[in-house]
């Protein structure tokens, strides 16, 4: 199934593959290759992660084993929409970094391109805020220990320092 996507191929082919859509009971995956990009999201309604504990390890899992098998994979999060929706707008507004990130989440991953706009793996392999491996030709960035963590006031504050500390967009 995954096998469809090529990241050299974003101008002839459109494929969005839906794992799981049915938000209001688990996780939204969603696996997309467009004209512009070939990305990864996982969202997840905050109240369903609460009612079932939902374990911070089966979602690094699930998140680490899809971008290891999507070499072509340009960008990927994984977040809480709720929380980091109202993160975002309390502290940067909607002003974007990159046409693709706005504000770091938990867990996300910078292909090559979005890799070198937002400063380059030695830059962010180099801040003591992330947590950072390296997959494929890009990044995976881990924020925090745990998703929940956003639910804090000491989680906020680490996304948001996390965030101002990135080096400057390269254009």
């Amino acid at each position: 199934m995954l096998s469809v996507l090529d990241s050299n191929k974003k101008n002839e082919k459109y494929y969005q593959i839906v794992i799981d859509n049915d938000v209001d009971e688990n996780a939204c995956i969603i696996i997309n290759q467009d004209y512009n990009l070939s990305s990864i999201s996982i969202s997840i309604k905050s109240d369903i992660l609460i009612q079932r504990d939902i374990n911070k390890n089966n979602l690094l899992s699930i998140f680490v084993g899809l971008l290891r098998q999507i070499s072509s994979c340009d960008f990927a999060l994984c977040r809480f929409n709720e929380i980091y929706n109202e993160i975002l707008l309390n502290n940067f507004g909607f002003e974007l970094r990159t046409k693709n990130l706005t504000c770091l989440n938990w867990l996300q991953y910078f292909g090559k391109e979005e890799l070198e706009l937002q400063g380059g793996m030695e830059a962010l392999e180099a801040n003591p805020l992330l947590k950072t491996e390296r997959i494929h030709d890009g990044l995976l960035i881990q924020v925090g220990e745990s998703p929940y963590d956003a639910f804090t006031p000491q989680g906020e504050e680490l996304l948001v320092k996390a965030t101002r500390s990135l080096p400057p967009v390269k254009k």
